[in-house]
């Protein structure tokens, strides 16, 4: 068994929880203490020193926050030597991905998407608080703490993609300002948690774009396409986009076809979703329930959802300045629940919302036997841990505390060949695609019907 040495004691390497191309993340035991904890380990090169001490300062400047009360990661301190930087975390359960994955990527009930958005926009305030953004939301990136005690109670971790790097967010949560090349702020973080949320609901992702083109094509296929003002300004719109030739066409631009695409790059598109929204409206008739339900329970489910909708259409917002905050949020209506208990207050469906959001906020802070000591230093007894590569978050985007810059060279255009993430599952024939086709129109009844012994109920407009 591996050894690690800090100044506050020893740890001894229980399992490489995950790899990837930057290091690795450990479940260590500290020897004074008996705790289990979670270390990031970076190799000591120029380009992860970098990301190592940049997380570092952030980490920092987390420190002076009540990281439950936040949902943020616990860090407990940061050590290195010759070979290695070490950050030593709480450990945590698992990730939302890994949850996801371990329920079949079945859809996430309306009220646990509640329960963990709230959480995420409760860490999204306090890091915009602190002038911070994460800059990589991503399911991945969102822990679950413990599962069977804390249902839904969550925590964000990777702080070492903010401003370091030139590498984007993560594709499929990519907002539309870092595509196109515009000057960005904290509200990237909030298109690419209203994509998580979107994600939860449907069981797959929203956007799942193979290359940049895709994933622009996407947004605009469900969405609309943005303005001509931010065509305009955006660096890298031209990729994607060309100078409308019709005469009586109200927009300057348009998007290029796929051919049009194909034809340019080399690059054949490709199409990977497996739910294929006209508006992000239709998402309030993918509802699925397990049992036959009261008619009560229905709709109570059926008025949150619209809710939920509501609110994911304010974070998917095209224009950054048009989009949600993170403390705005934090007063919808589906956050707050207040037209779900004036109207459906007495249904089970509303007791248990309530119950489950008050049981993930309301966390027994874990006690620790002993206070770490943060060391900054090399301690002379650090010793090199097993060669056991393993999962360090992504780099992200450089960012600033407001609006910054997004360069054309910053961020991949083209990319070679298919790259399709293992997130989803690929549709067993035609009829497996979700195609909404109608607008929203106000609710008049349910219609019904079974699917491999589940009742199904959707809406007749």
């Amino acid at each position: 068994m591996s050894k690690m040495y800090s100044s506050a004691g020893a740890y001894d390497i229980v399992q490489v929880l995950g790899k990837g191309t930057f290091g690795e993340v450990a479940k260590c035991w500290k020897r004074n203490t008996g705790q289990y904890v979670a270390i990031k380990i970076l190799k000591n090169d120029a380009d992860r020193k970098r990301i190592a001490r940049y997380e570092l300062k952030m980490l920092r400047i987390l420190k002076t926050v009540d990281p439950d009360e936040f949902h943020l990661v616990r860090f407990f301190e940061y050590f290195s030597d010759d070979a290695k930087f070490y950050l030593v975390f709480e450990l945590l359960e698992k990730n939302l991905f890994e949850f996801q994955k371990e329920n079949n990527f079945s859809p996430l009930p309306v009220q646990h998407i509640r329960t963990i958005t709230t959480q995420l926009l409760r860490a999204l305030q306090k890091m915009n608080d602190l002038s911070l953004i994460h800059a990589d939301i991503k399911p991945e990136n969102i822990m679950i703490v413990d599962q069977m005690q804390y249902p839904f109670r969550v925590k964000v971790i990777d702080f070492g993609s903010a401003r370091i790097s030139p590498m984007p967010p993560t594709l499929f949560y990519r907002a539309p300002e870092i595509l196109l090349g515009l000057p960005f702020c904290e509200k990237v973080d909030m298109w690419s948690l209203g994509c998580v949320m979107a994600e939860l609901h449907l069981g797959c992702p929203l956007y799942p774009g193979n290359n940049e083109y895709d994933q622009v094509r996407y947004i605009v296929e469900t969405q609309e396409q943005p303005t001509d003002r931010l065509l305009n300004l955006g660096s890298k719109a031209h990729y994607f986009f060309k100078r409308n030739t019709h005469p009586h066409s109200l927009h300057e631009w348009q998007l290029k076809s796929v051919t049009e695409y194909q034809s340019e790059t080399l690059v054949q598109p490709l199409e990977t979703r497996i739910c294929i929204l006209k508006s992000l409206d239709q998402l309030v008739r993918v509802t699925l329930f397990k049992t036959i339900l009261p008619d009560s329970e229905v709709v109570a489910r059926v008025h949150d959802c619209k809710n939920m909708v509501g609110l994911l259409k304010r974070m998917l917002a095209l224009d950054s300045p048009e989009r949600i905050s993170a403390s705005a949020a934090l007063l919808h209506t589906f956050i707050t629940m207040e037209q779900l208990k004036t109207r459906h207050g007495q249904s089970e469906y509303c007791e248990l919302s309530v119950q489950g959001l008050n049981a993930a906020l309301k966390y027994k802070k874990p006690e620790f036997r002993r206070s770490y000591t943060e060391t900054d230093m090399s301690h002379p007894k650090c010793r090199k841990p097993t060669e056991q590569t393993a999962q360090v978050m992504s780099k992200g985007p450089e960012m600033g505390h407001k609006h910054h810059k997004s360069t054309a060279e910053s961020t991949q255009v083209f990319v070679k060949g298919p790259q399709i993430d293992p997130r989803y599952h690929k549709p067993i024939d035609q009829t497996s695609q979700v195609i909404a086709i109608e607008p929203e129109v106000s609710l008049m009844i349910f219609n019904q019907f079974k699917y491999n012994n589940t009742s199904i109920y959707i809406l007749q407009y």
